[in-house]
């Protein structure tokens, strides 16, 4: 007698939600950021400033899709832990537009620090906001682990 399914055939497909993945490289990106916040790097050296930049731009969409995805399918505002997740991550990420648009500057001005964009959005200097994007990415796993144990 053969294994007979009745409500499954021999070969389904499984459909993985589609934000699964998009979760996954956000939460990729956020262990970049602490890897590289790890290095004590110079915060005014053009490559920071570049990897900032270019770790903004390709997490801010993702929370955008992630954000979008939690209000219109009922889980916000239903678990502490995600919610104070998407709080601190949009903190992190206006902190590091803040360093995108000093980026933008240093290469396209002949003196960004004398340029008036750089203390346009922010007075602080790149130390002072890479120190809070330091401390919120350590309130973020604290979090975590608070929830968890």
């Amino acid at each position: 007698m053969g294994e007979e399914r009745i409500f499954w055939p021999n070969h389904f497909e499984r459909h993985v939600n589609v934000i699964i993945p998009k979760i996954r490289k956000f939460i990729l990106g956020y262990k970049l950021l602490e890897n590289f916040l790890s290095l004590e790097t110079n915060p005014d050296d053009e490559e920071s400033l570049e990897f900032y930049s270019d770790l903004y731009n390709d997490m801010s969409p993702l929370l955008t899709e992630i954000t979008c995805y939690l209000i219109n399918n009922g889980y916000s505002g239903k678990r502490r832990r995600v919610d104070e997740s998407i709080r601190l991550s949009q903190k992190i990420l206006g902190l590091l537009k803040l360093l995108d648009k000093r980026y933008v500057v240093s290469i396209t001005s002949q003196d960004p620090i004398s340029d008036s964009r750089w203390y346009q959005a922010s007075s602080k200097s790149n130390r002072e906001i890479v120190e809070e994007i330091s401390i919120l990415t350590k309130e973020m796993y604290s979090l975590h682990k608070e929830i968890k144990g």
